[in-house]
């Protein structure tokens, strides 16, 4: 075979080559422009007719907007040849939360604390704050946060303390001083573990359930109360852990383990210092 027959054959090969993907293209152009659609995590692709809208593109993928979604390019634009549309999923979501406002704490000076004792006047108490916030999702994503209302459903209510400022108050026992932070006068009496100061109650332990014992005293849980510390003039230390049926108001008993002291003792007038 010549030279001349074989470039022949190859043009001719080339020139029908050519033709067929031309034909294939106008055919491809005939049936419609391909196009890609992306929403909801996937991508569709399919062939629209020539000139067709996004639209309906859309409505013949079967996708269905929501009233805030975004698609690109715009719903009235024509498609164009392997175009791919993008469909954004929009929501809006409001919220509702409640907070706790913070109260604040005034300090006040009071010289009727002794110096450098603290006290509590009211305890503060927090509010509540009621918060609606509109939140916007894109493709199920977080990407604004808005506040849109916030209503106090309670106010906070500020705590109030005290710091004193007077002088220090201490009574001294033994060349020891005790700081106190009551003083109060009470008529004191006595009694002893036998049955003639105790009665049908004689040999049970205190309201306590401590055993009698020096230190022990009675009180009116009214005025003070069971398990407070005390100083007693001319009796010692002592502990506010039994009553009395004749123990009422501003009266104290105050136990002895000796029958004698009791009888000796009598009744006197006292000052009963409240220990801290």
């Amino acid at each position: 075979m010549t030279r001349q027959k074989v470039t022949a054959i190859v043009i001719l090969v080339a020139l029908l080559l050519v033709f067929t993907v031309a034909g294939v293209y106008a055919a491809g152009k005939l049936r419609g422009n391909p196009v890609t659609i992306s929403v909801d995590g996937e991508a569709k692709t399919l062939l629209v007719k020539k000139g067709a809208t996004v639209q309906e593109a859309l409505d013949q993928a079967g996708v269905t907007l929501g009233p805030q979604d975004r698609v690109h390019p715009g719903l009235w634009e024509r498609v164009a040849y392997g175009a791919s549309l993008q469909i954004t999923r929009v929501q809006m979501k409001t919220r509702f939360e409640e907070i706790a406002l913070p109260y604040k704490t005034e300090v006040n000076r009071d010289a009727s604390l002794p110096k450098g004792q603290t006290a509590t006047r009211r305890e503060g108490r927090a509010g509540v704050q009621r918060r609606e916030i509109r939140e916007i999702y894109e493709d199920g994503q977080l990407v604004s946060s808005q506040l849109v209302a916030a209503n106090v459903l309670r106010e906070p209510v500020d705590q109030v303390e005290v710091v004193g400022t007077g002088p220090e108050r201490v009574v001294t026992r033994g060349g020891t001083p005790i700081r106190y932070k009551k003083a109060m006068e009470m008529v004191a009496t006595a009694y002893d573990a036998t049955y003639e100061s105790n009665d049908r109650w004689t040999g049970y332990p205190s309201a306590l359930g401590l055993p009698l014992e020096h230190g022990i005293v009675a009180v009116d849980p009214e005025v003070i109360p069971l398990g407070t510390r005390l100083y007693v003039e001319g009796y010692g230390l002592a502990l506010a852990a039994d009553t009395g049926g004749a123990i009422k108001g501003n009266r104290i008993d105050l136990f002895f383990d000796d029958p004698a002291e009791v009888d000796k003792y009598g009744i006197k007038t006292v000052k009963v210092y409240i220990l801290e």
